[in-house]
């Protein structure tokens, strides 16, 4: 039984106190002179045997110094006998231990005075030898058994992610098919706004496939641009006018690979953070090759601190770790911020192998 309201010390009191008890009671049908006053005074030197060599059993062969441990047990031993000595039979000898524990008026002998000592020892570290591997088979357990409960909770949690992630994409499925209805129903009324709801489907499409457990970790760099080039459409549209991009490509969109959404989320970041309605500092986006493979460069202007939107973090956090499990140390993401402007630039070597 599992008793949480005693603390480790007071269980080993009791355990000290008990055995005192068994101590005095098995003895004193020999001896009838021992006393519970001489059991006493010996507890505490008992206790000083069986947590010292506790104590060396764990510092020491617990973590592999057998030799070392060995030489300590041996120093232990021999200068606990020659303390038990002194007390014993020194000149100030008070009998606690030999004497006391045997008969009274009985000789001094060497042989019976070794085999006292080898038994009060190795009874002791009899019982720390015990005791260690109880800790130690109990810690093993302990570790087995925090080790299956994560294993379960990790199976929970997946079971609940993907549950969770099934049940999130029943909205987005039905409000394409939304958007895919509407798109054919305003295809000869409203053009326009049919081509803008099949921007809408298509960029909706994207991110659908693109949060899919199965779906593709990298695509081309020519889909992630079509649907940048779709989002940006769409924002226009919303923005207005006052909406200014400076795209640059040098790199032939057909050759690279990148995870989807990733230059999609640096646009949105800039979009929602970034003051893009200034001509002559538009929302620059730059892919251009590097040396082994491509560089993806964003930069916006910043917008007053008045606006109260903090600026870019968890979307960019996101991005590095899903950038760094794809391309590991083939990939640098290089932030740099002034007062005025904001740049995220992604460099990706193809040649270095992942």
């Amino acid at each position: 039984m599992k008793l949480n309201y005693l603390s480790k010390r007071k269980l080993h009191i009791l355990y000290w106190f008990l055995y005192g008890l068994w101590f005095y009671g098995t003895n004193v049908l020999g001896n009838e002179e021992l006393t519970l006053f001489t059991v006493v005074l010996s507890l505490p030197y008992f206790a000083f045997i069986f947590y010292t060599v506790l104590a060396i059993l764990k510092r020491c062969f617990g973590r592999g110094h057998y030799l070392k441990g060995a030489a300590l047990l041996l120093l232990f031993y021999v200068a606990s006998a020659g303390l038990v000595y002194l007390l014993t039979q020194g000149p100030e000898g008070i009998s606690l231990l030999y004497g006391a524990y045997i008969v009274d008026g009985y000789d001094f002998n060497w042989k019976e005075f070794i085999q006292t000592l080898l038994i009060m020892h190795g009874h002791f570290s009899i019982l720390a030898l015990l005791y260690y591997h109880y800790q130690a088979t109990l810690t093993t357990t302990k570790d087995r058994l925090h080790e299956a409960e994560m294993r379960l909770r990790a199976e929970d949690e997946k079971k609940e992610y993907e549950y969770t992630l099934l049940a999130s994409q029943v909205s987005p499925h039905m409000l394409a098919n939304i958007f895919q209805d509407w798109r054919q129903q305003f295809h000869k009324q409203w053009p326009d706004l049919a081509q803008q709801l099949a921007r809408m489907y298509d960029l909706m499409k994207f991110y659908m496939k693109a949060q899919e457990p199965e779906g593709p970790k990298i695509i081309l760099l020519h889909d992630e641009v079509s649907a940048v080039c779709n989002f940006l459409e769409i924002q226009k549209k919303m923005v207005g006018p006052e909406l200014f991009v400076a795209f640059s490509c040098t790199v032939n969109l057909m050759r690279y690979t990148i995870p989807p959404t990733s230059l999609l989320t640096l646009v949105e970041n800039a979009m929602k953070h970034g003051n893009l309605s200034c001509r002559e500092a538009p929302l620059r986006i730059e892919l251009r090759k590097e040396t082994g493979g491509l560089s993806i460069k964003v930069a916006n202007l910043k917008r007053g601190e008045e606006s109260g939107v903090e600026s870019h973090g968890l979307g960019l956090e996101n991005l590095r770790k899903r950038l760094e499990i794809i391309y590991g140390e083939a990939m640098t993401l290089r932030k740099v911020e002034t007062k005025k402007y904001f740049e995220i630039q992604i460099t990706i070597d193809y040649n270095i192998k992942q």
